[in-house]
């Protein structure tokens, strides 16, 4: 039993003596007391993904019939904030209907009315389309002038195909289990509205086609424990193909184990492989009876005398909406974390929720995420990381930019925009209540933050004018489905200009896709999703923190390629860290999933006009490879960093890349920031001991780094990571009470997961 299980008795007590109750939807009726009187089915039970379709409500008369001006409101279905109009907008005029579209922009459909006997009714919707994503939307239609009998039906037709195909609804590209639709009575001209008991439910299941078999194993194993790979039978967009159920195995060299899928697997499947020598790297391929093929990407082979002490890591830090929903044996599931974990095999994963008041229901939403902070999370299997996204473009104008707060604890409150409703709001970087003193202002709680500005190319921002904080902006995310943020690099907001103007960025990837599909391989706005790889000793929320604050990431376009960079200079430095430089000599290794067609190494001044400089390119058309490069460096301070391109992918067509985090180079003594390693600074006798975090009162030790392993993995972050950064022994942590929060002093219970 999780932890968070076992305090459903506490969280109930407090629930009942608490000052809140989870609202409405603005726009929502406030619900009587009184008995519904009808109730509602849907036909048919299941739709298809990414088609035009036409799906029914029923309203069903209750016993005491309804007369002229009684009337029912039918809500649009909620995903996590946001309405179904992102799938498809609802007309009443046949004329505005639009052909179904092959990107995620969502086509119109025809929304129709009618009675089971022939009586009219009139339809209205809450607003004409278009309707905003995050604005409560719903149907009202109301009785003309004669009556209706028990057993008597309302049907309301999403996407009424009698004019034309053009006018059925599209469904969205990502399959969903038990989407609910709400509904409500009322007979006495909307003065007083009384919920239905039912609330009928429809499926949207995947394509029938097999794309690949999706397969993810561990990016280091070690050889005498073999691997475990998890198999997911996917469609072209990415679904898994839950009807699926047939058999995949791997060949003998891998110890072939096979496995035949029920109905139960719901399309992912997992194999135990053996593994074929220490040092080796293995890609293994898992095939289906159907013909369907997949491979791993590249597991690193370490002896279990020799492990690594760091493992890489593989999340999406951000996206957005999703769905949740009950079982019908009373499970609560989210079907984000399902597909993170349980489909694509992430390690970690943020839904990073906008902050107030922009997603429908936010409070209650963001309610749900602290308490899957706590209940999705569990050591060295998965952790579900806590995060939201503010949107400077909002407050002060468009050189804010969009920036993503995540927390080493489950427990933050959800930041808001500032403005008159939110005086305490997030305002601008250098003036008010900005993000820097939100993240500071949390310290009190024993909260720390780390922020990550996202598509900068794309949401106008701007490096200079700015306050910059190197303890708290740790990273930025240089590829998403908005597209590539480090060219072109002479232009204003591009990820190398936010190093040249002083911000010491790790680099992170994620999908920012609006469907909650965390990791998809398939999702594709502009672009593919991009993952973040986290380099850390062991996989709890504590040492995940400490890689964002401590810049051991890196980047891809959603491949799983690994990649170790570091430095050799009188000592080991690795990827993220700023040092004292004499003569550096920069080292790589990379292990591809195609060939590596070119890695170069990058460096830019971080002077204000600075250019980006080519110290070196290879082009070492291998799936494995590694290099070093001597650099004479001329004293002045760079950012230097690794870009890996590959061969097109034999999925999706792509050319694959990687973005290590920069090492950044000075040879000032005097900064008070940069590590020593190699003790040339005066007075410098300890290496252990790096500038005191201003986020607290612990210390990272960052500077102590032994030289690389046999196995090519950079080793030396003390286990602890920063100690004491997640708390959560104390705090509402994993460990901690997640379903109670303090917010402005007043404690907001609540109680989902069953």
């Amino acid at each position: 039993m999780r932890p968070a299980h076992r305090l459903l008795a506490l969280a109930a007590l407090l629930l009942a003596s608490a000052p809140f109750a989870l609202a409405h939807p603005a726009g929502s009726p406030e619900p009587s007391d009184a008995a519904a009187s009808g109730w509602s089915y849907l036909s048919p039970a299941s739709v298809i993904v990414n088609t035009k379709q036409t799906l029914e409500y029923h309203y069903v008369v209750g016993s005491g019939g309804m007369v002229a001006g009684d009337s029912i409101r039918i809500e649009d279905p909620l995903f996590h904030g946001m309405t179904w109009a992102k799938y498809g907008q609802l007309v009443t005029d046949p004329a505005l209907c639009t052909p179904q579209t092959s990107e995620q922009d969502s086509s119109t459909g025809m929304i129709t009315a009618h009675t089971s006997t022939g009586v009219t009714v009139t339809l209205k919707r809450s607003e004409d389309a278009p309707i905003g994503l995050n604005t409560y939307a719903y149907t009202d239609v109301t009785l003309d002038g004669t009556s209706l009998a028990p057993g008597d039906e309302i049907v309301v037709v999403y996407g009424d195909a009698t004019r034309g195909w053009d006018c059925g609804f599209e469904f969205s590209d990502r399959s969903w289990h038990k989407v609910g639709i709400q509904s409500w009575e009322t007979f006495d001209g909307g003065v007083t509205y009384t919920q239905l008991d039912t609330t009928p439910t429809f499926d949207v299941t995947s394509l029938s086609t097999v794309k690949t078999l999706r397969v993810t194993g561990p990016s280091q194993a070690i050889f005498e424990d073999g691997a475990d790979l998890q198999v997911a039978v996917l469609d072209e967009l990415g679904n898994p193909i839950e009807s699926w159920t047939g058999t995949i195995s791997v060949n003998h060299t891998y110890g072939g184990a096979e496995q035949t899928l029920t109905t139960n697997d719901a399309g992912v499947g997992h194999l135990h492989v053996t593994l074929s020598a220490v040092g080796d790297v293995d890609r293994i391929t898992v095939a289906g009876d159907d013909g369907s093929t997949g491979t791993s990407n590249p597991i690193v082979v370490y002896s279990s005398a020799a492990p690594p002490t760091e493992y890489t890591y593989w999340g999406d830090l951000h996206t957005h909406h999703g769905h949740s929903y009950t079982t019908d044996d009373g499970r609560y599931l989210d079907e984000n974390i399902v597909y993170a974990r349980d489909v694509v095999g992430l390690d970690f994963a943020t839904e990073a929720q906008k902050t107030l008041p922009i997603e429908i229901d936010g409070d209650a939403l963001w309610l749900e995420r602290q308490d899957n902070c706590v209940g999705e999370s569990e050591d060295g299997k998965f952790i579900s990381m806590l995060g939201f996204e503010w949107m400077g473009d909002h407050i002060t104008g468009d050189n804010q930019g969009h920036n993503n707060f995540y927390f080493d604890s489950c427990n933050a409150p959800l930041g808001a925009l500032l403005s008159a409703d939110y005086p305490d709001g997030i305002g601008a970087f250098a003036s008010g209540q900005g993000p820097y003193d939100f993240a500071t202002g949390l310290l009190s709680s024993s909260i720390h933050t780390v922020i990550i500005p996202h598509a900068p190319l794309y949401t106008g921002y701007l490096y200079t004018g700015e306050a910059i904080n190197n303890t708290i902006r740790t990273a930025a995310e240089v590829y998403s489905e908005w597209g590539f943020n480090m060219t072109p690099a002479n232009r204003a907001g591009s990820i190398p200009d936010g190093l040249r103007n002083g911000n010491r960025f790790g680099f992170v990837s994620s999908s920012d896709n609006h469907d909650g599909w965390l990791g998809n391989p398939f999702s594709n706005k502009s672009v593919r999703s991009g993952l973040a790889a986290i380099d850390a000793p062991a996989l709890t929320r504590a040492d995940l923190f400490a890689g964002l604050q401590q810049r051991s990431t890196y980047a891809t376009t959603g491949e799983r390629i690994v990649v170790d960079y570091s430095v050799t200079d009188g000592a080991e430095v690795k990827m993220g860290q700023y040092y004292v430089a004499a003569a550096p000599t920069f080292n790589w290794t990379v292990h591809g999933t195609e060939r590596v067609s070119s890695v170069t190494l990058y460096a830019v001044q971080l002077a204000p006009t600075a250019a980006v400089e080519t110290l070196q390119t290879w082009a070492p058309n291998a799936e494995d490879a590694s290099g070093t490069f001597a650099y004479t460096w001329d004293g002045q301070p760079r950012a230097v960093w690794l870009d890996v391109v590959q061969t097109a992918d034999s999925v999706t067509g792509d050319n694959d890349e990687a973005w290590a985090s920069p090492i950044w180079l000075t040879g000032d003594c005097t900064t008070g920031e940069a590590i020593d390693p190699a003790l040339r600074c005066p007075g410098d006798s300890d290496n252990d001991t790096a500038p005191a975090d201003t986020q607290g009162d612990t210390q990272v030790n960052v500077d102590s780094v032994p030289p690389v392993d046999s196995g090519g993995k950079e080793t030396g972050v003390d286990s602890g990571g920063p100690h004491g950064r997640c708390n959560c022994g104390t705090t509402g942590g994993d460990s901690g009470f997640g379903l109670v929060v303090m917010v402005a002093g007043v404690i907001l219970g609540r109680r989902r997961r069953v």
